[in-house]
């Protein structure tokens, strides 16, 4: 099985994993490995791959590395047949590579895993098929391809988690937990940097009925498990992409905290209480700011038209 490997170079891991992984890859004449940092780059080095007949695309990096490759592949189309693809955790959080793979194991022992199983005659992967969020920011706008699409006070969790949590060397689970722990924290004393909510203005499956929230916490995710174990959505519907919404000044937050973050509500997690949880196809979103998917932030105004967020491409990834 060919392998083509891309690390980016900036990820949290690589800065001291990579010597390493260049000895590896050297060592295999059937895995071409590629450094790149930003989106360009991984498109070309995906053309290259496509080009050289590679079967399994490797990505090294965190969620954004695996956000640009999963737009360029779905968009671009190099590929005639989609390989297929396998995460490394070489990222600060990695919640993509941990849903998917074995959250347990560490960046070189994955490596490892995927380029000895390669020499094998016979590739017994095992693999899982996930569905795409394909985000359109505007009408008429290129398409982006992730699985974690977030925003409200996401996005602030976010900027505490670069400015407080990330400087200081902390990575895995621990920082996007902490950063977790913080937000409660501030939402239960009233801290302005946390409670504040975001107008928004959704519609689900196609629905002509639109709802008005003023949105604590939005996200979108075809993903198992956050990082920590959490799975953060309860809803019925039987669509591929679970949704999630708390509104601003949610009642009895303390006690329906844990239920919400296990995916198990208990009486005090309701719509009647400010907590909305329902897995869908379609999402149609108006709002003013920015939004995250994978990590990697854009901007939305409701005068340039909603944010489409659908299903329909699927890509299969290894199990490392």
């Amino acid at each position: 099985m060919r392998i083509g490997l891309i690390s980016n170079t900036h990820s949290g891991r690589n800065r001291k994993a990579l010597p390493k992984i260049r000895a590896l890859t050297a060592a295999r004449p059937w895995v071409l490995h590629r450094e790149a940092r930003t989106p360009e780059q991984i498109a070309e080095a995906l053309g290259e791959f496509a080009e050289a007949g590679v079967d399994v695309v490797a990505l090294n990096g965190g969620d954004g590395t695996i956000q640009s490759a999963l737009t360029h592949l779905f968009v671009a189309q190099p590929f005639e047949i989609m390989p297929l693809l396998a995460l490394l955790p070489g990222g600060t959080t990695n919640m993509s590579a941990y849903d998917i793979s074995d959250g347990r194991r560490r960046l070189i022992p994955s490596l490892h895993k995927l380029l000895e199983s390669s020499e094998q005659d016979r590739c017994n992967w095992e693999t899982v098929e996930r569905s795409l969020l394909k985000v359109q920011a505007r009408p008429g706008a290129e398409p982006l391809f992730g699985l974690f699409f977030g925003s409200g006070a996401i996005i602030r969790g976010m900027e505490y988690f670069q400015a407080q949590i990330h400087t200081k060397g902390l990575k895995n689970e621990i920082g996007p937990g902490l950063t977790l722990l913080r937000f409660l924290w501030g939402v239960l004393r009233g801290d302005p940097e946390f409670i504040g909510g975001s107008p928004v203005v959704i519609s689900i499956d196609g629905e002509d009925r639109q709802r008005r929230f003023d949105a604590l916490i939005l996200f979108v995710s075809t993903l198992e498990r956050f990082f920590l174990g959490m799975r953060p959505y309860w809803g019925k519907g039987g669509g591929p992409m679970h949704f999630t919404l708390i509104e601003e000044h949610p009642r009895h937050l303390l006690r329906a905290f844990i239920p919400v973050i296990r995916g198990r509500p208990n009486r005090y997690v309701s719509e009647a209480e400010g907590y909305h949880s329902h897995d869908i196809t379609t999402l149609q979103l108006l709002l003013d700011g920015r939004f995250s998917l994978d990590g990697e932030l854009h901007e939305a105004r409701r005068e340039w038209g909603p944010v489409i967020i659908e299903t329909g491409q699927k890509a299969r990834f290894i199990r490392l």
